[in-house]
């Protein structure tokens, strides 16, 4: 699957703050294959669950709003 910029944020972000996808999937109360599947371009988050993992990764409202709007 093609990476996109959604998948690229959360892993760009993931990566700035040390966190694993486990960790990530923990705080996110998801899978952790959802945040690796996410990560991959491989599966589209739900507006839901990318709220949730942008809260988890601190994600600042500049970022927030380029994934809304792309």
């Amino acid at each position: 699957m093609p990476e996109t910029k959604t998948s690229r944020v959360i892993s760009g972000l993931r990566a700035m703050r040390g966190l694993s996808a486990r960790e990530v999937a923990r705080r996110a109360k998801c899978a952790d294959m959802t945040v690796r599947r996410v990560e991959s371009g491989e599966q589209d988050p739900s507006v839901g669950l990318l709220n949730r993992l942008l809260d988890v990764l601190e994600a600042d409202q500049k970022t927030r709003l380029s994934l809304v709007n792309p």
